[in-house]
């Protein structure tokens, strides 16, 4: 039986992409800016590039957030600009849209 995400990753990738053309729909916590930035030198553009890249063979597993009672996590697993990544996230409305927030982003 295949894995089956929380979040459809079309829209995660649209939501990635609205960012990188300066809408306001995506929430980068700073632990996974920091990570991002300590582990692999990337900025937000490269974050949001990688999102923006994925598939559904990077799919690695659904998983209940330890910090927001409720919420279910996509965890991936990629590779971009040579870099093996591990990021999970979720999508959560906010004034009516939906902002997909990035928890984590680091080396696997």
């Amino acid at each position: 039986m295949a894995k089956k995400t929380e979040y459809k990753l079309k829209e995660v990738k649209a939501l990635a992409w609205k960012a990188l053309n300066g809408e306001d729909s995506v929430l980068i916590r700073g632990n996974a800016l920091d990570r991002a930035s300590d582990d692999f030198g990337f900025d937000t553009n490269d974050i949001l590039n990688t999102l923006k890249n994925l598939s559904g063979n990077h799919f690695n597993k659904r998983m209940s957030s330890e910090k927001v009672p409720g919420v279910m996590l996509d965890v991936y697993k990629t590779c971009h600009l040579g870099e093996e990544i591990y990021t999970h996230f979720y999508i959560r409305k906010s004034g009516g849209k939906d902002i997909l927030v990035i928890n984590s982003f680091h080396e696997p």
